[in-house]
């Protein structure tokens, strides 16, 4: 989705002639008598012309510096016609706009602004025998038209809720749209808020240069921030929490506050004695600008319609989609109960089957080829739903089938067609257009990193990295999580670097692993860079694997054999040290101590414990370190302990939780499911008896995390 008015762009396109708020243009006698009109009248030209903006289906932005400088460049008296040329273009530019009430409201913006030109034009022509005064206006003009873009550009930088927009939205793209925000639903219609407040805030700040106008046009613009900061509070929401009325409240407001403007403009232009005849034309621009207020207003109201209609057309064609259901919002993955047959698992399992079967990079994983269609929710079903949910981008990335996954395969199409450059598979009848495509790379570099990939066949090959008679389990072009727990093993520094972000074993990770080697006992051509067993047995014996899980380990376990595997297990099992511990707690109080939670340091934080002694070390330590208290934290209701502090617990700062328990349901909000749902299943794996419970939504329930 195009961005609101980035005109960051335009900055280095011109030089604003502002200071302070003021125009810079140096002032003549006679100006002082003409300037405050003059600027009304600009303002109301630009208004006109940015007001036009929001018509066009495909974005105008780009032709905007173009079509400011085309009016710069013009000679004084031909800058009038220059601006009629510009409202004329944007027109021009808005007829593929087809929604009832668009071509009227572009049509009644053009001619507010083209009246308004008639009374520049008078007011050039009431002077057009003084050089200096046509100097004087010319120069005003171009001052004008440079802190319009300033102001535009200022007014989009400084917009909090466009900001946040930006940053929440994820990339949409779809075909057949026929304006911003259409088809997007509540959000979308926050957007197109946004851009209100872009534009309003832009002429309230033009009108603010205006001599008199400062205190009234003050208040109008606090009025826009409030909006602005209601809006933001709407967008941090979930959808079924959002009310469109107050969303179409504040787009009726801020409609109306340009006017109450005008209002303020043209009382202060019927004072103006000197310039009769371009005041009085001015005074009937702007009831020709509130004519196309209105005329908007009904557009809107018209828009607001058909996006109506189009959701209620979205919602049932998505529906009839949908063939295949389950009778909950999840079915959990139980690693105790494999085994047994469910139909509803057997029906996603089909499902999976019908829509990835004919995709070669899907169909021929090792997981795909796991899972079969007996209804027996075994490890390799588990992992499909992962590498699906990948590819989906979902949020929730456990090995759970949920509702939201069965309705994203099936929503989009009833068979997925391969893209050109094979990266990404778009579905043949995209219906919903909120929903992603389906990134097969994305999906199958997961697969890979997945303790599954690697399972050998019965012929006794394994199909992930390595081979059982190589001896060679990791070496300089691997990729996966393995590679990143290398790198921590060995320090290498890849902070920043390809090999960092792409988890790619590269020649820095090889050359710190030789260094590793030569360090701990390797010579000759055991320093060869490349992590096999021998490697690998020294790190388990060093507890050097503190950041590998489960997964791996059995991963490897598998590549080569029982003893390399009876070498980890065991290192993995190990309690860790209380130097461990104490970095565990010193992330997770970091974690929680910030403004806001640093929910991916916390999860990774709880999946460095490897078994039940570790997490109740770690609770233990937490308890003392929240009793503690100092000369800095008397004013709280904590015990004190004279001469205990956190430094002497080993620790930074103290914690605001005695517990794990008291932290997860302190922190985590009905959004962080993910990652509560992540924290219970390695508790789980490590023998603490971890549980919450979830929202009707499938949001997790706050206050609900249990350990017992």
């Amino acid at each position: 989705m195009r961005k609101i008015y980035d005109f960051s762009k335009f900055s280095s396109l011109y030089e604003a002639e502002t200071s302070s708020g003021e125009l810079n243009v140096t002032e003549t006698e006679a100006s002082k008598l003409y300037d405050q009109t003059l600027g009304l009248i600009l303002t109301t030209i630009l208004n006109s012309y940015s007001s036009e903006l929001s018509f066009p289906i495909n974005s105008y932005d780009p032709n905007i510096d173009e079509d400011i400088f085309s009016v710069k460049a013009s000679p004084v008296l031909n800058k009038p016609e220059s601006f009629i040329e510009i409202l004329q273009k944007v027109q021009k530019s808005s007829v593929d706009n087809k929604l009832e009430g668009a071509s009227e409201a572009v049509d009644a913006w053009v001619k507010a602004g083209s009246r308004a030109t008639d009374a520049l034009t008078a007011m050039i022509n009431q002077y057009k025998d003084q050089p200096e005064e046509l100097k004087h206006i010319n120069d005003f003009i171009d001052a004008k038209l440079d802190s319009f873009l300033e102001e535009i550009q200022i007014a989009a930088e400084e917009n909090d809720l466009k900001a946040e927009i930006s940053s929440a939205n994820e990339s949409n793209s779809y075909s057949g749209e026929i304006f911003e925000g259409f088809l997007q639903g509540k959000k979308g219609m926050i957007e197109d808020v946004s851009r209100q407040i872009t534009l309003v805030n832009a002429k309230l700040a033009s009108l603010a240069q205006t001599p008199g106008m400062g205190a009234e046009i003050q208040k109008l613009q606090n009025e826009v921030t409030q909006i602005s900061a209601k809006m933001g509070d709407l967008l941090s929401k979930p959808n079924k929490d959002i009310n469109k009325e107050d969303i179409k409240k504040a787009a009726a407001r801020l409609a109306e506050i340009p006017g109450e403007a005008d209002k303020i403009a043209e009382k202060m232009l019927k004072e103006d004695s000197t310039n009769k005849e371009a005041s009085s034309i001015l005074v009937q621009a702007l009831a020709l600008v509130q004519d196309a207020i209105d005329k908007e207003k009904k557009y809107l109201q018209k828009k607001e319609q058909a996006i109506q209609r189009e959701e209620e057309n979205v919602s049932k064609a998505r529906e009839e989609k949908i063939k295949v259901r389950i009778s909950t919002d999840r079915i959990d993955y139980d690693a105790d109960n494999t085994k047994s047959v469910n139909p509803e698992v057997k029906k996603f399992q089909e499902l999976v089957v019908d829509k990835f079967g004919k995709i070669n990079k899907i169909s021929s994983l090792p997981q795909f080829k796991m899972m079969g269609t007996d209804g027996k929710f075994g490890k390799g079903t588990r992992d499909m739903v992962k590498i699906l949910k990948k590819g989906f981008d979902l949020s929730d990335t456990s090995g759970d089938i949920t509702k939201e996954l069965l309705d994203e395969i099936q929503v989009q199409s009833d068979s997925i067609k391969e893209s050109v450059n094979s990266r990404v598979y778009t579905f043949s009848d995209f219906l919903n257009v909120s929903e992603a495509a389906f990134n097969v790379d994305s999906a199958t570099d997961y697969a890979k990193s997945l303790a599954t990939y690697s399972t050998p066949s019965p012929s006794g090959k394994s199909s992930g990295y390595g081979k059982v008679s190589s001896g060679k389990i990791f070496k300089q072009g691997d990729k996966g999580p393995e590679v990143t727990a290398i790198q921590n093993a060995v320090s290498a520094k890849v902070t920043g670097t390809d090999e960092d972000k792409n988890q790619l074993f590269g020649p820095v990770t090889k050359q710190a692993v030789m260094d590793w080697q030569k360090a701990n006992g390797f010579t000759g051509k055991d320093v060869d860079g490349i992590v096999g067993p021998k490697t690998l047995k020294k790190m388990a014996e060093m507890k050097n694997l503190g950041t590998w899980t489960a997964s791996m380990i059995s991963k490897l376990a598998n590549v080569e054999g029982k003893p390399l595997e009876k070498a980890i297990a065991t290192a993995a099992k190990q309690a860790l040290s209380n130097a461990e511990i104490q970095s565990i707690a010193k992330s997770i109080i970091g974690g929680t101590s910030s403004p806001g939670t640093d929910t991916a340091m916390v999860l990774g934080a709880i999946k460095k414990l490897k078994n039940k002694k570790d997490f109740d070390t770690l609770d233990a330590l937490l308890k003392k370190s929240s009793e503690i208290g100092d000369d800095e934290m008397s004013h709280t209701s904590k015990p004190r302990h004279p001469g205990m502090s956190a430094e002497k617990l080993g620790l930074e700062s103290n914690s605001e939780y005695p517990s794990v328990q008291t932290m997860i349901n302190g922190e985590m909000g009905s959004d962080n499911l993910g990652t509560v749902q992540d924290i219970t299943n390695h508790l789980k794996s490590i023998g603490v008896n971890a549980s919450f419970s979830k929202l009707d939504s499938g949001d997790f329930k706050e206050d609900s995390f249990k350990i017992s």
